[in-house]
Parts: C-alpha cells; structure tokens; sequence
C-alpha cells in the first residue's frame, strides 16, 4: 500500500513572465483571467450582433469610422476567440491602430502581443520598453507586467557568468570589484522598482499584484529585506480582494507556522476557500485536511471529492491520492479498481513517478483477485 500525499503544497510566483517557479497550465488560466479582468483592457465586451457586425467591416474601415475604444473591443474579442473565430494576427493590426489612435488600452495590449509574439513577431526589448512608458504615465497593467519583466530580467544575476562575481579562492582586482558593486547595486535598485511597480499595480485594482509584493516581501531579494510581517499583511489584504493565490499562501502558512502559530484550522478554512476559486493546489490541499481529520473532521467522501476535482486538472498527485482511494475503497461503497486503473493511468501520462510502480502493484492485485 502506497503512502498518499499530504497537504501544504508550496504557492507560486505570478507575474507577467514567469519568476522563480512554474505553473500548472489550470493555474495560468486563473492568473490571465484575473489579469485580463484587471490589467487595463476594457472590461465590458461588444453585444454579439454589433461585434459580428463590425468584424465584417473591412479593417481600413472599421480603423477609419469607428472610435479607438470600439476597435481595440473588437480586437480583444478576436484575441479571446468567445463565441468568434480566434485570430490574433488580425487582434494585433487592430491593436496597433487603435494605440496610434491613442487608446492607451490598445497600446498596453499591443505591446504584451509584441512581447510574447502573439499574432505579430516577437520583440521582446521593444516590447518591454513600450510597457515601460505605459508604466510611467500610470497604466496598472503596464506596471504589473514591466515588474514581471525585471525581475525576470535581473533575478538570480549572482549565478549568470560574466557579471563579475568572485568565485570562492578567487583572487578579484580593483576594476573587476568595482563592476561587482555596480552590477550588484544596479540589481537591488531593479528589486526596488520592481517592489514599487506591483504596489502602484495593486492600488489600480491589479489583484495578482497583490500577491507578488507579498512574495518579494515573504523571500526577500538583493534591495528587499526579507518581512514575513510585511507578507503576510499584503497575502492578507490579496485574499480579502478574493485573490485565490493568496488565501492559498495564508493557508500554508498557517498549517506550517510560518509567521506566526500553527494553526491548521485556519489553514484548512483557507484552503478551502481557495479551492472554491478553482485553484487546483488548494483543492488537493483540502482534500488532504479531509483525508487526514487535520484542521477539520476527517471525511474520506468528502477528501475523494476534492481530490477528483484537483485530477481532473491535471494534478498528478491528486490522480495518485484519488486511485488509492479507489483501491482501497475509502469514502465509497466498495473498493474501484477500475476507477484507480483510470487515475493511475492519467497519472503516469503526466509524470508522476510513483504512479507507475503503483499500476503495476494494482495489476497483480487484480490478477490475484
């Protein structure tokens, strides 16, 4: 019998590029639903019929006879692909013009195209500098993803060749000190614009910023001081904003102690909230509190429901957690094998390094059965 696995997963790093951690593909949909929401794009959308009406106008025309605000609409309709045929080439001319028109929105959107080479080709140091304008005259989601882009920029410099660090029994000259301090200095002053960057974008309404501002603070980074009081009060204030991301951090936090007494009770409550948000991570979590009877009343039904909900997002320890379950026939009438031959199976496509071990036990089981 396999051991199944616990509770207070690690949370992520958000940011316009990724920082220091990966993401599950469910977790980036939350994240750009939220930064699509809040991160300077229009939020209400076209009414069907005059959308379907304006897509059918010529582009020269529609740039022509129409205000800047409707065509940089109609581009964010074409570069979601709801209820409309997805093109992002088309989504990024339609940008292009609309910035020239002067929509600020349309610049935002047209440079984070330029970035990542979405519908247009890729240009990435244009891209970032056109952010970083936008990011001066107060756009919040210009200032969340120019954050992004420095810390990506400047994080972990320490390890790159050629910045001029020492090596350990190294011997340094004057010169190659003297760019070691400056690289050094120019790094912490990028840590510092960055931190004052996702603070400018949370008080724009930018919710992910939020999250990210407890991080710098929660890690600490060459410039920013390590405050776990500090993180705790911006995780804090992110969850009381409904950001999904940080009621999971507070939760860990809670059921490992950091920052304060272990409280597993609040962690659990925490987790659960964030799993209703949808936050795969948080929905294991919770099944894990369930399953253990930590932080709430042990329930094997209820553990196997969330745990099914945290696989089919493709969460592989979920998959793992829930087959066992099957196996074993915990929180349902009788044991599934079939059922944990399905999760198993699922789990091994995704690459949990347990799982194949496991379908192998699971075939003998039924051979013997």
């Amino acid at each position: 019998i396999s051991l199944m696995r616990g509770s207070c997963m690690t949370s992520l790093w958000r940011g316009s590029t990724p920082m220091r951690f990966s993401s599950s593909e469910a977790d980036r949909r939350i994240i750009a639903e939220s930064v699509m929401k809040l991160g300077g794009r229009p939020r209400e959308n076209l009414p069907r019929e005059q959308l379907q009406s304006l897509l059918r106008m010529p582009d020269t025309v529609l740039v022509r006879d129409r205000e800047a605000a409707t065509v940089t609409k109609v581009a964010n309709a074409l570069s979601k692909g709801i209820e409309i045929e997805k093109d992002e080439v088309r989504a990024a001319l339609l940008w292009e013009a609309a910035a020239r028109k002067g929509d600020i929105h349309a610049a935002y959107s047209f440079a984070m195209a330029r970035y990542s080479g979405a519908g247009v080709e890729a240009e990435p140091e244009a891209a970032a500098a056109s952010l970083e304008t936008l990011a001066e005259s107060g756009h919040s989601g210009a200032q969340y993803a120019t954050a992004g882009i420095l810390l990506k920029r400047y994080g972990g410099w320490e390890a790159q060749a050629g910045v001029g660090g020492r090596r350990e029994g190294e011997n340094q000259d004057e010169g190659g000190k003297v760019v070691a301090e400056e690289a050094a200095a120019a790094v912490e002053a990028a840590h510092q614009h960055a931190l004052s960057l996702y603070k400018s974008a949370a008080k724009g309404g930018v919710v992910p910023a939020i999250h990210n501002v407890g991080n710098m603070y929660a890690t600490g980074l060459p410039g920013i001081p390590q405050d776990e009081g500090k993180a705790k009060k911006w995780y804090e204030a992110g969850a009381e904003s409904g950001d999904p991301f940080s009621m999971f951090t507070l939760a860990t936090w809670a059921c490992a102690g950091t920052g304060g007494e272990e409280d597993l009770e609040l962690g659990f409550r925490w987790h659960e909230a964030a799993a209703q948000s949808g936050l795969p991570r948080a929905q294991f979590n919770t099944g894990s509190h369930y399953l253990s009877g930590k932080g709430v009343d042990q329930d094997y039904e209820k553990a196997a429901e969330w745990f099914k909900l945290a696989a089919e997002k493709g969460m592989p320890e979920a998959c793992v957690n829930l087959a066992e379950m099957c196996r074993l026939g915990l929180g349902m009438p009788s044991p599934q094998l079939k059922d944990a031959r399905h999760w198993l199976t699922r789990a091994v496509a995704l690459g949990d390094p347990m799982a194949e071990e496991m379908l192998e036990q699971l075939a003998k089981e039924e051979a013997a059965a």
